[in-house]
């Protein structure tokens, strides 16, 4: 008969099992303190999957990277050149849980904190670390993210962000575009200043935009979430809403002029202008009226989902 022989451990290895199992011990993580040379209007590219990135920017003329480096990440890296530079927590295969010693190891988050010069190009990775950019004003800021919140203040001429299920809060009073994507993350767009153009799209989050008194076009479309938007239409302009099961709320000025339509199947439509028509047989509800002189088109459809129309 083959006797089983008692598993022997080394006292590194006991120790960290000890840290990992008891309340209170944390591991330990590494001070991060970087300087790299980058130009006014350079890119700078930030991938960390877990912890957070904050980014600030400010009058320097070069980046600087603080923060700290999780227990059990491989390595920072960084590089590039003054026109284009990377920084890239390096995390071991399989994310925040690692092989130790034939088992399962916790990584530990990774906090960055990263000041640029206000006018650099600004692109962003994470899976679930949470970001907060603020006072950039370069040509773009774009960050993908899975689970973690994005917050952005700044001006930068672009604003692009993609989320499956995190938050997502942008407000902005120099952004001339903005491009939001969530799937199941609730969406908040201040849009002020100077903004032409809105695009928000999400599954089931809901959305809310506040834009400026004269936006040359808002795209804005939901399967089940709620959207509430708030905004002028410039002359010329496009409004196009849509949902499948969620709500619609939109508001505009009092001064507004356009051509409104709106359509939904079997949700209700309620409407400080014009008529709503009920379909003679069947489901189905319409509205189309011109306000004040025209010109710009605001477009709602729903199908199941109840429209409500304001001026004010």
């Amino acid at each position: 008969m083959k006797t089983c022989r008692p598993l022997s451990f080394s006292r590194t290895a006991v120790a960290v099992m000890v840290a990992l199992a008891t309340p209170g011990i944390a591991l330990a993580s590494k001070p991060i303190d970087e300087v790299r040379p980058i130009s006014a209007t350079g890119e700078v590219r930030i991938d960390n999957q877990q912890g957070s990135i904050r980014v600030i920017g400010s009058d320097r003329t070069d980046v600087r990277i603080s923060g700290s480096l999780g227990e059990g990440v491989e390595e920072l890296e960084i590089d590039g050149d003054s026109g284009k530079l990377r920084i890239d927590v390096d995390y071991p295969d399989g994310g925040s849980w690692s092989s130790w010693f034939g088992g399962q190891g916790r990584v530990e988050d990774t906090d960055l904190v990263i000041e640029v010069p206000r006018t650099v190009k600004l692109r962003i990775d994470s899976i679930s670390a949470t970001v907060d950019v603020e006072e950039v004003f370069g040509a773009s800021i774009s960050v993908d993210s899975i689970s973690g919140s994005v917050t952005v203040r700044g001006g930068a001429e672009e604003i692009d962000v993609d989320s499956v299920s995190g938050s997502v809060d942008v407000r902005s009073t120099a952004a001339a575009r903005f491009d939001i994507e969530s799937v199941s993350g609730d969406v908040e767009i201040e849009a002020t200043g100077q903004a032409e153009r809105v695009n928000v799209e999400t599954v089931s989050g809901s959305a809310r935009v506040s834009g400026p008194p004269a936006l040359r076009t808002l795209q804005a479309s939901t399967v089940s979430g709620r959207l509430d938007l708030e905004a002028g239409i410039a002359s010329g302009g496009s409004f196009q809403l849509e949902a499948m099961s969620g709500d619609v709320h939109l508001t505009v000025p009092a001064a507004t002029s356009a051509t409104l339509r709106v359509e939904s199947f079997s949700g209700n439509i309620r409407s400080s202008h014009g008529t709503v028509q009920k379909e003679e047989y069947g489901p189905g509800r319409s509205l189309e009226t011109t306000l004040g002189k025209g010109g710009a088109r605001i477009d709602i459809e729903a199908f199941s989902g109840d429209v409500r129309f304001d001026m004010r």
